[in-house]
């Protein structure tokens, strides 16, 4: 699984079956070790021609009453 991954993970899929091209899409955290990713995503969707979309979550760990 990828998210138990000890070094950088990079999903390649092609064009779906009706020949359209999905977004290059990136984890982002803040981290400057997340510059590398984003910098590979940003040329990866350049040389694609589509877009870029950078997806941040976290963990809520204040529970609410």
């Amino acid at each position: 699984m990828t998210s138990h991954a000890a070094c950088p993970v990079v999903v390649v899929r092609g064009q779906n079956w009706t020949g359209a091209t999905r977004p290059v899409v990136v984890g982002v955290d803040g981290t400057e070790v997340n510059e590398a990713a984003i910098a590979f995503a940003f040329r990866a969707a350049a040389d694609r021609d589509v877009s870029l979309v950078a997806v941040h979550s976290w963990w809520d760990t204040f529970l609410r009453p």
